[in-house]
């Protein structure tokens, strides 16, 4: 099963605290990711927690 983790990057000037999320364990059963639907879910995604970017693997990642 995909896990969702949150990792933070540098401050930027303004004082926020950028992020991007990370989808780690993806099954290669599950997302085709050369399908052109799943590249709109992930800009969905992006745009709607205020994400930098979404990147996503079959490996299994740990984010400190």
């Amino acid at each position: 099963m995909a896990r969702l983790q949150v990792m933070h990057l540098p401050c930027t000037p303004d004082g926020s605290t950028p992020f991007m999320l990370v989808i780690d364990e993806v099954e290669p059963l599950d997302v085709d990711f050369t399908d052109p639907k799943y590249a709109d879910f992930y800009q969905v995604l992006k745009d709607e927690t205020g994400a930098r970017c979404v990147f996503a693997t079959l490996a299994t990642l740990d984010v400190a």
